[in-house]
């Protein structure tokens, strides 16, 4: 991922940036895999998760994630063609339900099954990245983490 550019987009993104509660277990189980195998160290992952926790509070909406997004989830994943884990299943409902005109995910999988419903995808620099959804919000995915500090990240 070119954390450069995405640095750049999100010290200029003015737009309401808006995702599922989910993303926070799923980057949280991100950190305890990559310090499992020792791809990060304690403190590594603990100023990763210090960012999030500032992300989320300066500039991220979280919204709820109801029952209704699960089921919605299972019918995605039941879909032989899709090849959604329950988890990317959940990403893609709970943007659904929000009215998400565009979603980030570096998976591809996510990627093929959001533009199959009708979902579009930002690109920056040849990665994909947030984009608006039809109210105004913003919607992201957070399909893939990277705990590498985005250089000028902080707004």
């Amino acid at each position: 991922m070119n954390s450069a550019a995405v640095a750049d987009w999100y010290a200029r993104e003015k737009g309401e940036l808006v995702a599922a509660a989910w993303c926070v277990p799923e980057f949280a189980r991100a950190l305890g895999i990559k310090q499992r195998t020792c791809a990060i160290d304690v403190q590594q992952a603990q100023g990763a998760w210090a960012r999030l926790e500032r992300t989320v509070a300066a500039d991220l909406r979280l919204l709820p994630v109801e029952p209704a997004h699960f089921h919605r989830s299972a019918e995605l994943v039941l879909e032989p063609s899709s090849a959604l884990r329950a988890c990317d299943g959940l990403h893609l409902a709970c943007a659904e339900t929000a009215g998400a005109k565009h979603m980030a995910t570096l998976n591809e999988v996510l990627s093929r099954n959001a533009q199959r419903l009708k979902i579009k995808l930002v690109v920056l620099h040849g990665e994909v990245t947030v984009g608006k959804s039809s109210k105004g919000r913003r919607s992201i995915a957070i399909a893939e983490v990277t705990v590498r500090p985005l250089a000028g990240a902080h707004r």
